[in-house]
């Protein structure tokens, strides 16, 4: 006669046996689910790589080629659309072919025009597109200009103001006597000394360089005569660094 204590005890074992291959099904399928990386949204990403846009135009009395990046990012890219389409519709409205100044001026194959191009510079915690122009409308010669969109490692827009720790007057007469010091001396007689004084306009064109120092971009004309270019003062970290954001530096 079989004992019943018997079939109880290998009912249990299979049941434990059961529920041990049931349980490390689950743990393992746990384990093979590989999660999928969820993508930040694309307006807070800085593409490292922009895509490069061109515009090439052709008309009778001028032609334009303009470059610029593309990121990926609304903001940014809003903010440079904006600036080359004013570039752009400015230079073409100059521009009146029923003008007899400037048929007669652009005869014999000459041609005003419109150049862009780009250059990106790093920072410790972002970068700055910046923005090399020229253009010739008539006259003795082309006019070159600037300009800088700087954002941080978000892609957030930069403006002078939020790297510094301090009011905008402080700051820019901190900046006003370093950069006025250096042209004074680079330029003597030749300096404009209110293309570099305190009013904020003076200092809408900057970037911070890779080594953490402020780089201040100053257009043709303003600080000095045409033939002296597009000068450029390095305002260093030790300089300002009681005034200055660190993050924004370091």
């Amino acid at each position: 006669m079989k004992n019943p204590s018997n079939k109880k005890t290998i009912s249990a074992v299979v049941i434990l046996i059961l529920v041990g291959v049931f349980g490390w099904l689950v743990i393992r399928n746990k384990l093979a689910v590989t999660p999928v990386p969820v993508a930040p949204p694309a307006d807070q990403i800085v593409a490292l790589e922009p895509v490069d846009k061109e515009i090439t135009e052709t008309g009778n009395l001028y032609e334009i080629s303009i470059r610029y990046p593309y990121y990926n990012n609304t903001v940014i890219d809003t903010e440079i659309k904006k600036y080359i389409d004013d570039a752009h519709d400015e230079f073409v409205k100059s521009f009146t072919p029923e003008d007899p100044v400037l048929k007669e001026m652009f005869t014999n194959g000459n041609k005003g025009f419109l150049t862009i191009t780009y250059e990106i510079k790093k920072s410790p915690n972002g970068s700055t597109t910046v923005f090399h122009g020229s253009q010739f409308t008539g006259g003795a010669h082309p006019t070159p200009f600037i300009f800088t969109i700087p954002v941080d490692n978000k892609g957030t827009l930069l403006t002078l103001a939020d790297v510094f720790s301090v009011s905008t007057p402080e700051y820019l007469a901190v900046l006003s006597g370093y950069a006025s010091g250096i042209l004074s001396k680079q330029y003597g007689d030749a300096f404009f000394k209110e293309g570099a004084d305190t009013n904020p306009e003076n200092w809408n064109h900057w970037y911070i360089n890779e080594n953490g120092n402020l780089v201040i971009l100053f257009g043709a004309y303003q600080v000095a005569p045409y033939v002296e270019g597009e000068p450029v003062v390095i305002v260093t970290f030790s300089e300002i660094k009681s005034i200055a954001k660190l993050e924004y530096f370091k």
